[in-house]
């Protein structure tokens, strides 16, 4: 399954290694090494401007740099010691109820991210529940039911009541029946959604209110790969009103634009948990550093 998946990124992201790798032999064709040409690849390929000076910085720094494969093998080290959050938020403790929010923009793909992380924490044993707190939006709650059906997990739905009270049955129901996984799919809003905003609050307050040495919770923003340095403004308006534990990054196979992940990993020092590489509830990838940059610098 490893090798598969491994396959898959490095698929998804050929467009952004050809462009990178092309960029490289170009510049081992002049006289002089010049890293400017690497500078703009590496931002029309979203890295963002301020992380790719950082990379420039560095790989200026190295003397070893006579070949193309030095500026690889230095891009990859550098890449790599930018990436290195060690984060266990993916592994379930046994005894343990883990209780998990999704949230992010309209559009960003959280209910089938959903659907594709049932499908993956099932597939090792997990006893998983779903709750519809996504009452704002009809389609998403039949959405999510589908993707419960094709599962054959539990779902929590009620359209009479609050979302935040929705989340709340679920979290007892999920305690009372021993449930190893709970995620909650919320409405998708804009910060500029006040209402909405303190909504996604108040579901995140009666979580944590819930929480004690047998439940723990996270938080994980849906972040679409497309949106580039939007990314991070999601990041930064969603934090003020719920504590963000986590990235997953989806719609990964319709762009070039590998670097996305690194510029808001790096930027705000937060931990990529899951990548979205395809449309079929298997194609979701555990994020590894390694072969990340592996699949784009191969």
């Amino acid at each position: 399954m490893a090798n598969i998946f491994k396959e898959l990124l490095k698929e998804t992201f050929n467009k952004t290694k050809n462009n990178i790798l092309n960029s490289i032999q170009t510049i081992f064709t002049k006289k002089d090494i010049n890293l400017d040409e690497l500078e703009e690849v590496l931002i029309k390929n979203d890295f963002g401007a301020e992380f790719t000076e950082e990379i420039i910085f560095e790989l200026k720094k190295k003397n070893n740099i006579s070949k193309s494969e030095d500026l690889i093998k230095s891009l990859k080290e550098i890449l790599l010691n930018k990436l290195n959050f060690y984060d266990n938020q993916s592994k379930h403790e046994n005894n343990k109820l883990t209780i998990i929010q999704i949230i992010g923009v309209n559009g960003s793909g959280k209910t089938t991210t959903i659907g594709k992380l049932v499908n993956y924490y099932k597939l090792k044993g997990k006893n998983i529940i779903v709750a519809s707190c996504d009452t704002f939006r009809a389609a998403a709650n039949e959405q999510l039911k589908r993707w419960a059906l094709t599962s054959d997990v539990r779902i929590i739905e009620d359209f009479s009541k609050d979302p935040a009270a929705v989340a709340f049955e679920a979290i007892k129901t999920a305690q009372n029946e021993k449930f190893d996984l709970l995620f909650i799919d919320t409405a998708g809003r804009l910060h500029t959604n006040k209402n909405l905003m303190l909504e996604l609050q108040k579901i995140s307050n009666i979580v944590e209110k819930n929480v004690n040495e047998n439940v723990k919770s996270y938080n994980w923003l849906i972040v679409d790969g497309n949106s580039g340095q939007n990314a991070n403004n999601q990041y930064n308006e969603f934090s003020k009103y719920v504590r963000i534990d986590g990235i997953i990054i989806t719609k990964l196979d319709g762009t070039s634009k590998g670097g996305s992940v690194f510029q808001i990993s790096v930027n705000n020092k937060i931990p990529i948990l899951f990548l979205g590489v395809g449309e079929s509830k298997e194609n979701i990838v555990e994020f590894n550093a390694e072969e990340y940059i592996d699949s784009i610098l191969e």
